[in-house]
């Protein structure tokens, strides 16, 4: 009889633990497809810019077009103007006499309510000093 507790003991950790490490490692790899994603969109969108600028420096002068394309700029400087941005949005409700109603936080991060009015109530102050 002690062996088979023993044994259904072992089966029962057996089968939690393997569901714990799949359940663990399936989000691991669904958050690491986001962040990848993410971060490709965000080189995506750099690349555009920078292309969309050069072509404008490019064909527009005020001269009519010019003859030389500029310069490319050395990887150093590539790598040097490079900046990893990351955005969290939250969503403020105003009354009418623009005092926050309601505040839904979509970020992951751990900002509190109170943060969040606090970093609000000073961008409506630099909204009124404008």
């Amino acid at each position: 009889m002690d062996k088979l507790r023993k044994k259904v003991f072992w089966v029962i950790f057996l089968i939690l633990t393997i569901f714990t490490t799949s359940v663990f490692a399936a989000y691991n790899v669904q958050q690491y497809n986001r962040e990848r994603v993410e971060t490709v969109r965000n080189f995506t969108q750099i690349e555009r810019f920078d292309k969309d600028e050069k072509s404008k420096i490019f064909f527009e002068s005020a001269e009519g077009y010019k003859s030389t394309p500029p310069r490319m700029p050395d990887e150093k400087d590539i790598m040097k103007n490079i900046r990893y941005m990351d955005n969290v949005v939250y969503t403020v409700y105003l009354d009418d006499d623009n005092s926050i109603s309601e505040i839904v936080n979509h970020s992951s991060d751990e900002t509190t309510d109170e943060e969040i009015e606090e970093i609000a109530k000073t961008i409506l102050e630099e909204g009124r000093d404008r």
